[in-house]
């Protein structure tokens, strides 16, 4: 199989618990799936996996999930970003991360048919970004 048709999901959240039950469920979907704790480590995924999908938790570790997002884009403009986070966005992050271009913004707690959903559009936006 090609690599860029290996689904691979990139989750960054700092809850453990949250990262391994995710993990578990998109796995069975046959997604290869990565979980990062903390920023560093997701830069580092990000570089050597090159995921196509990122579930980005809007707090990771005490930094702002837009503000590591702006970061990645600095070097990855294809990926595909679900923000996910326990709480309401104020304005000027909303406006962020609509910058960054974020594909679909979920406050927590998300049930994994919704996650789903929002998974495979993201995957259908990134095959439709390469053409095919």
């Amino acid at each position: 199989m090609p690599r860029e048709n290996i689904k691979k999901i990139l989750i960054v959240d700092d809850d453990k618990d949250i990262c391994h039950f995710t993990k578990s469920y998109f796995e069975r979907k046959g997604y290869a799936v990565f979980t990062a704790g903390s920023t560093l480590e997701a830069l580092r995924i990000l570089t050597e996996e090159d995921p196509q999908i990122l579930l980005l938790d809007n707090l990771i570790s005490s930094r702002k999930g837009a503000d590591l997002l702006a970061e990645i884009r600095k070097f990855n403009s294809r990926v595909c970003v679900i923000m996910i986070s326990t709480e309401e966005l104020d304005s000027g992050t909303r406006s962020q991360i609509a910058d960054l271009n974020v594909l679909e913004f979920m406050e927590k707690p998300v049930s994994f048919s919704k996650l789903e959903k929002a998974i495979n559009n993201a995957w259908n936006k990134y095959v439709s970004r390469l053409g095919g």
